[in-house]
C-alpha cells in the first residue's frame, strides 16, 4: 500500500469509530467518556490531516525548499511537535 491509500485507510478507520461512537451516544447520551471518546476521535483526525501535510511536504506540490519551508513553518505554529518534523 503507498502512503496516499493508508492515510485513506486511516481516515476510513476514524470514520468507523466516529460511527460507533455516535452509536454509543444512544446508550450513554451525556456520558463524560463518550464527550472524551469524541474529541479522541477528532484529534485522530486532525492528526491525520498533520501526517498527510508532512507527506505532502515530502513529496507533494512543495518541491521547492522556499515552500517547503513555508509548509513546516505553518505545522510548527500548530503546535505539531517539532521533535516529530524531519527537514
Amino acid at each position: 500500500m503507498g502512503k496516499q491509500e493508508d492515510i485513506a485507510a486511516a481516515r476510513g478507520l476514524v470514520r468507523t469509530l466516529d460511527k460507533a461512537i455516535t452509536a454509543l451516544t444512544r446508550h450513554y447520551p451525556n456520558g463524560v467518556d463518550v464527550r472524551r471518546l469524541r474529541a479522541d476521535a477528532e484529534r485522530l483526525d486532525a492528526d491525520i490531516d498533520e501526517a498527510a501535510d508532512i507527506y505532502r511536504v515530502r513529496l507533494g506540490p512543495y518541491r521547492n525548499a522556499r515552500a517547503a519551508s513555508a509548509a513546516l513553518a505553518r505545522l510548527e505554529a500548530s503546535g505539531y511537535p517539532g521533535a516529530l518534523i524531519t527537514r
